[in-house]
């Protein structure tokens, strides 16, 4: 089993049968060595891969799904290199239900919102918003332990926060559960 520790900062951890790679930028590092990610396992299965990150600097094994993790892993492949100033957290979150690429301003068409009133379940999507201005702020995917996943910003890297630690970033002072209309 390998570990995949999503953090800008590096780890190391007692772990005799595991594996502890830590993804800086698109590499990983074993041993002090840096290898390319998607070279480094191929991803043909990712069924190998736990994805960590620190919670109140403790490493924490996410227990998230296959399709949370084929996005994150997608992600950190392909957009992470490209630093593409198109691909955002609400990018992310359509690739997540593999909605086709769109605008922003056709959200009402693709997404039926409901406000956020109860604790979600890990693979919910929420969307920050501020209704007043008609505005959309953020997107993010529950994964669990508190964390949302996301893309911090257009051409961002990924990122886990809170809910708080998001609405302070973001703004949006409304919080809607987001489900693809197909």
């Amino acid at each position: 089993m390998h570990k995949l520790f999503v953090s800008s900062q590096k780890i190391t951890g007692p772990s005799e049968n595991v594996i502890i790679l830590t993804a800086f930028r698109t590499f990983v590092i074993k041993d002090e060595e840096e290898y390319d990610l998607c070279d480094y396992f191929g991803f043909q299965d990712s069924s190998c891969i736990e994805i960590c990150t620190n919670i109140w600097m403790l490493l924490v094994n996410l227990n998230i799904t296959p399709e949370i993790k084929r996005v994150v892993i997608n992600f950190l492949c392909s957009q992470h290199v490209v630093r593409d100033k198109e691909y955002d957290c609400y990018l992310f979150v359509c690739e997540y239900y593999k909605i086709e690429n769109h605008k922003k301003k056709y959200l009402m068409e693709y997404w039926e919102l409901k406000k956020q009133r109860f604790w979600p379940k890990v693979g919910d999507v929420l969307f920050l918003l501020d209704t007043s201005k008609q505005v959309f702020k953020h997107a993010a995917i529950y994964v669990g332990y508190g964390l949302y996943v996301s893309i911090y910003g257009a051409g961002g890297d990924i990122h886990f926060a809170t809910l708080k630690d998001m609405k302070k970033s973001f703004g949006g002072k409304d919080i809607f559960l987001a489900t693809p209309r197909f």
